[in-house]
């Protein structure tokens, strides 16, 4: 039988703190174990982990505040007892830290939509999330971003990230911006930079997370479930955007092209030409590619140096049309 760990009204199972302190604790690095302010974001996972699954899957335990199990952890793990004298004063500067230093990173997809990047922790035993950090005094939030992604892949994603484009979450008092990064390619080499901080870097099927922590394996990505219904979201939200760009261009395509005035004119040296006007309905005026304005008058093809369309051609085999200049005319006019 677990032996019970009492700490004023709590009772936790011995078991369970161990699962705990091998999760989020015990394996930080040695040099690294001073730094009272990791340690206690550390615990804080812990926490988060003890109320949403053991508390979850056992009743009969006690729902404590962090404080409570700050302390009780403070007391089971050896390295940390050295800091119970202190116990009150390390977590005031934590507290203080944490409300005034948000957090951020990214979520990097691959240009299908369907497969998102994820990182598993050195310290933590399975559990997988998206790559992120603190931000530094003074340093913008993409850099930070593009700065954290790096050093936890080794990948440098500041060519594709777009300010405009996150998923922003206050978690437990602290405020986590994720920008979406998308189109990389599956087959990217990834690498941290940092030395014991990532162990494994994995592509996921976004459809297979866990969104709920009642979910098939959502302890193993506790970290990452609160952004998941906000990514489904933002994948649907983008796709549809696509299909909508995609149907307004094939509707550009089979707008009214009209080729008018292709007649000889014995005024003219060339015995032939045609002028390409994109006409737009309800629209009472019409541009010509070359900037004119045909207001119906048969006179804008008059052959002289000011009235003569810059596009022509001699026969329908030199004929050329530029898309993009006629779709900026078309737009110019939305």
């Amino acid at each position: 039988m677990a032996e019970i760990v009492n700490t004023g009204h709590a009772q936790i199972p011995s078991d369970i703190l161990d699962d705990i302190s091998s999760r989020f604790i015990i394996n930080i690095p040695a040099d690294e174990r001073n730094d009272v302010i990791r340690l206690m974001f550390q615990i804080e996972l812990g926490h988060w982990f003890y109320i949403d699954f053991h508390c979850a899957l056992r009743k009969d335990l006690p729902k404590l505040n962090l404080r409570t199990f700050c302390l009780i952890m403070f007391n089971h793990v050896p390295f940390l007892k050295k800091h119970l004298t202190n116990f009150d004063n390390v977590l005031d500067q934590w507290k203080s830290y944490k409300c005034n230093v948000p957090t951020f990173g990214a979520i990097i997809l691959d240009d299908t939509l369907d497969y998102v990047l994820m990182v598993q922790g050195f310290w933590a035993k399975s559990s997988w999330g998206f790559p992120k950090g603190k931000v530094n005094h003074e340093e913008d939030p993409v850099a930070c971003a593009c700065r954290e992604v790096r050093e936890e892949t080794g990948f440098d994603c500041s060519s594709l990230v777009d300010e405009r484009e996150f998923i922003e979450l206050k978690i437990r008092d602290t405020s986590v911006r994720l920008y979406i990064v998308y189109g990389v390619r599956k087959d990217t080499i990834f690498q941290p930079t940092t030395r014991n901080e990532i162990k494994s870097i994995e592509w996921f099927a976004v459809k297979d997370l866990p969104s709920h922590k009642n979910d098939k394996n959502a302890n193993s990505f506790f970290m990452a479930i609160p952004f998941v219904k906000h990514l489904r979201r933002w994948i649907s939200s983008y796709r549809q955007r696509a299909e909508q760009e995609s149907k307004e261009y094939k509707l550009f395509l089979q707008r009214e092209v009209k080729v008018i005035n292709g007649r000889k004119d014995q005024n003219c040296e060339t015995s032939e030409f045609v002028n390409i006007t994109v006409s737009k309905k309800n629209k009472q005026n019409k541009k010509t590619t070359d900037g004119l304005i045909n207001n119906g008058h048969n006179d804008v093809n008059k052959c002289n140096d000011k009235m003569t369309p810059r596009f022509w051609a001699k026969s329908w085999n030199n004929v050329t049309f530029d898309w993009n200049k006629i779709w900026s005319e078309v737009m110019s006019e939305m």
